[in-house]
């Protein structure tokens, strides 16, 4: 099994109680269902936001690819193909789907330096940060027909027969958390983090979401 994700000894640093994660370690290998359970506030969003560079109160190490790191922002963190879906929506509500899923390589040639600045750092990370076949190129017009066609079919393969107009905010809840696993594929994810996102669901939402769970993992996607 390749590991994609090393996390040793993480303990978050705390004032007045005792750390919400006391030297925490796991493995995460490439295409891996992990699942982290917990009472409320027991570090699980805590650890979130280390991977996601939005927490450095914290000592341990992360390695990716078998390298040492260290995430120091989002960007970062996007980079490095690691994406969260969270009980908030990420998404724009006042934009449509393909707004919203064609706009995410607006941001490439930022993402392409912190790729190349990792590249160089961590040799054996850059390596496993190749293009996607679901890559979809920048362009000054999002409505570019090329990018329009393959995201249609994008949508068709998995499932998602909703028009691509349809504005976010009338989506359902698990329709939207579907559209964000889409949106981690077309960003070349490498790990997505669902965190905590149920509460709200229902058997069959629940259902639903088990199902693409298992599709990401299929492409090779941790979770």
């Amino acid at each position: 099994y390749e590991t994609i994700l090393r996390i040793e000894g993480i303990t978050s640093q705390t004032v007045k109680r005792p750390p919400l994660l006391n030297s925490l370690c796991f493995d995460l290998y490439k295409g891996e269902i992990f699942g982290i359970l917990g009472r409320s506030e027991a570090g699980k969003s805590t650890l979130s936001n280390i991977l996601t560079g939005n927490y450095f109160d914290y000592s341990g190490q992360i390695y990716y690819a078998e390298e040492l790191i260290s995430i120091r922002d989002l960007d970062e963190s996007k980079a490095l193909g690691i994406y969260c879906i969270r009980e908030k929506s990420g998404l724009l509500q006042n934009l449509d789907i393909a707004q919203n899923l064609l706009a995410v390589r607006e941001s490439e040639r930022k993402m392409i330096k912190i790729r190349e600045r990792f590249s160089s750092k961590y040799p054996a990370a850059g390596r496993v940060l190749n293009r996607s076949e679901n890559y979809i190129a920048p362009a000054k017009n999002i409505w570019d027909g090329r990018n329009y066609r393959k995201l249609r079919k994008l949508l068709d393969e998995w499932g998602l027969h909703f028009a691509a107009s349809k504005t976010v905010s009338e989506l359902t809840r698990i329709e939207q958390c579907l559209v964000e696993m889409l949106k981690a594929v077309i960003s070349d994810a490498k790990i997505v983090i669902i965190d905590e996102i149920t509460y709200h669901y229902g058997k069959d939402e629940c259902e639903i979401l088990e199902k693409y769970i298992e599709r990401l993992a299929d492409t090779g996607i941790s979770v």
